[in-house]
């Protein structure tokens, strides 16, 4: 059974008894930190958040792809794709956290299974 997602309400609520703050106020700092965010990867310059890591706009260059239902070839843009990189302290924490025991994704299907 997965976890439940942490969802907006959530940080809502943490920050709001944290901080003793009302929900709304709480609220506007969520609103403000993601703007920041957004703007960030606007502006191209990567957002550093200290013991999480580093959320940075990658730009995957110009490329030829091909159609596989039709073999046509395709003109692919260069696009701006979102990274994010742990921080050593996190990650340091979650491989103690987890260690071995790190859930594992189940597999998905075989591309190489006959259909």
């Amino acid at each position: 059974m997965a976890k439940p997602i942490l969802a907006r309400a959530d940080l809502i609520r943490l920050i709001q008894k944290s901080l003793s703050l009302s929900a709304r106020d709480a609220g506007e700092i969520i609103d403000s930190l993601v703007a920041a965010i957004i703007e960030g990867f606007h502006a191209g310059r990567p957002i550093k958040l200290p013991n999480l890591g580093v959320l940075s706009a990658r730009i995957t260059p110009p490329r030829l792809a091909r159609n596989p239902k039709t073999g046509e070839v395709a003109k692919v843009h260069p696009r701006r794709r979102p990274t994010f990189t742990l921080s050593p302290k996190l990650r340091q924490r979650l491989s103690l956290t987890f260690g071995e025991n790190a859930p594992v994704a189940p597999p998905g299907p075989d591309p190489n299974a006959p259909q």
